[in-house]
């Protein structure tokens, strides 16, 4: 049986570590719009991640899926899986993953974790 396992962007936090990345490691995360402020930027191969938990796990076609989450908010949820648990108001981390200009839908499109995403209206955007 195979296992795939991932810690996707909008669960993750970046990595404690005082390990400078080398020119090919650079070169490679600029490749992939890997900036510095991702949460990724300081990963590289072989790092260990301390306190990763299993967050949800899939089977699909005979493959296990585990996805995994190192990031900690206080007073919410680690991972979002229904919107209705968020409070109004609730303060979170989202990826932007598209901009709209249509004028009937002028804003952002935000993932929050997998599965879990929304719209933000431009004139709600600070």
């Amino acid at each position: 049986s195979k296992l795939r396992a991932r810690i996707h962007v909008t669960m993750a936090k970046s990595l404690e570590t005082t390990t400078k990345l080398s020119k090919k490691e650079k070169q490679f995360k600029e490749e992939h719009k890997i900036g510095k402020s991702h949460p990724f930027y300081n990963w590289k191969v072989g790092d260990v991640i301390p306190g990763v938990r299993c967050v949800s796990t899939d089977t699909r076609d005979g493959i296990a899926y585990v996805e995994l989450a190192n990031r900690v908010e206080s007073g919410l949820p680690a991972v979002v899986t229904d919107p209705s648990h968020l409070p109004p108001g609730s303060i979170l981390s989202a990826i932007v993953t598209s901009a709209s200009k249509s004028s009937s839908k002028h804003g952002l499109w935000v993932q929050v974790c997998p599965g879990v995403s929304g719209f933000i209206p431009a004139l709600e955007v600070s």
